[in-house]
């Protein structure tokens, strides 16, 4: 007995506290009407509209980057994924290619966060080192990119699954895409993305 009325004590205290009991002495009481809950405002629907535009500006998903989420546009600065595949068997070697090495950190995703280490740059290619980050998943990836132009490297993660990882250096910016599934990659976990160095 005595703890049912604890019980019944706390619950009218939240109660109060919350403002669930009581009337309100709000000039709005048209608010809580049930027929005006049905009826949207002119102010709320602009404010909607306005946050639904501002969305579809957002990479929301890592996955948009490869253009196949719904606000996705490729940039013209990331390789397209299809062609990675043949441009990889066009390696060759590069004497004046761009200088990738250095520790680089994607940009601009929400949710994310990814770091390349490059590092043994020759005229062939590069050895690179990935952790990656997206919301509680994490993944991880590694191997040697080849220059397949001055300013592109290509890496074969996994010749099983064609899991390709593409490296397109433009100005002070890279711009890494993929295909095929990466191995040790957490749920839409990925390495896509636009990173500058440190």
């Amino acid at each position: 007995m005595k703890c049912s009325k604890v019980i019944l004590t706390s619950v009218i205290s939240a109660m109060l506290v919350c403002g669930c009991a009581g009337k309100s002495d709000s000039s709005d009481d048209d608010m809580y009407s049930f027929e005006n809950a049905l009826v949207v405002g002119e102010e709320e629907t602009e404010e909607t509209e306005e946050a639904e535009e501002d969305s579809s500006v957002r990479v929301v998903s890592q996955r948009d980057l490869n253009g196949t989420g719904k606000g996705g546009s490729l940039s013209s600065d990331y390789i397209v994924e299809k062609d990675i595949p043949s441009l990889y068997a066009k390696r060759k070697s590069v004497s004046k290619a761009k200088n990738f090495e250095g520790d680089w950190q994607r940009i601009e995703i929400e949710n994310s966060a990814g770091d390349i280490e490059i590092s043994d740059q020759t005229k062939e290619g590069f050895s690179f080192e990935g952790f990656f980050i997206y919301t509680v998943n994490t993944g991880d990836c590694s191997g040697t990119a080849y220059f397949v132009s001055e300013d592109t490297a290509i890496a074969c993660v996994d010749e099983a699954s064609e899991a390709y990882v593409a490296f397109h250096k433009v100005g002070s910016s890279m711009y890494v895409s993929h295909t095929g599934e990466l191995p040790d990659m957490g749920s839409d976990v990925t390495p896509d993305g636009e990173y500058i160095s440190n």
